[in-house]
C-alpha cells in the first residue's frame, strides 16, 4: 500500500512539474550582479511601470521597485509567489512591488513600459507574436540570455538583450 502511495504521489509532482515547464522556464534564479546590471542597463525612468515575466523569487521586481519603478511580476508557481511576496514584505516595498499569481500567457502586457523575460529557447518567438500584439510602440523589453529571434536588439550586453517595440512588427528577419 506504501509503494502505491509513493507512486501517485510520484506521479502527481511529475505532472505538475511538467505543467510548470509547458508554461514557462524552470526557475533558475538570476544573480545579484545581473540583477543590478540589468537595473543600470534597462534605462528606466522612475515611475515607470515594469513586468518582470516568470519572476520566480522577485529579486528583479524588487530591485526595480528599489530603483523607483512600479514593479510587477507574474509567477504560476504558489510557491514561488509566496516566496516573492515574503520578500518585498521583509524589503518593505509594499504598493511599489507586486507578485501576481497568474499564467502569463494569458494576461495582456500593454500597461508595461518595461517588459523584463529570462525564458527558454523554445519559448522567445511565442514572446514576438505577443509583444507585436499587446505592447504598445515605445515599450522597452529586456532579455536576459535568450534573444528574440527575429528582432533587432537596440543594446546588447551579454547575457542581456534590449529591445523598443515599434510601431507595427519589429521583425527584422536578423537571422542570429
Amino acid at each position: 500500500m506504501l509503494i502505491i502511495v509513493a507512486n501517485v504521489l510520484v506521479l502527481i509532482i511529475t505532472l505538475i512539474l511538467l505543467y510548470y515547464v509547458s508554461s514557462g522556464a524552470p526557475y533558475l534564479p538570476t544573480t545579484d550582479k545581473n540583477v543590478l546590471k540589468m537595473v543600470k542597463f534597462a534605462g528606466m525612468k522612475r515611475g515607470q511601470k515594469i513586468l518582470d515575466v516568470g519572476s520566480g523569487d522577485g529579486r528583479i521586481v524588487i530591485a526595480f521597485a528599489k530603483a523607483g519603478a512600479e514593479a510587477h511580476g507574474f509567477e504560476i508557481n504558489p510557491i514561488l509567489v509566496w516566496m516573492s511576496r515574503r520578500n518585498i514584505r521583509r524589503a518593505g516595498l509594499q504598493g511599489k512591488a507586486f507578485i501576481h499569481f497568474v499564467n502569463f500567457w494569458k494576461r495582456d502586457f500593454s500597461p508595461y513600459d518595461l517588459v523584463i523575460v529570462y525564458q527558454i529557447t523554445h519559448l522567445m518567438k511565442k514572446f514576438q507574436k505577443k509583444f507585436e500584439k499587446e505592447l504598445r510602440p515605445g515599450t522597452k523589453i529586456l532579455c536576459n540570455s535568450f534573444f528574440l529571434p527575429d528582432w533587432k536588439e537596440e543594446k546588447k550586453d551579454k547575457p542581456l538583450f534590449l529591445y523598443t517595440k515599434m510601431k507595427g512588427k519589429n521583425s527584422t528577419a536578423t537571422g542570429k
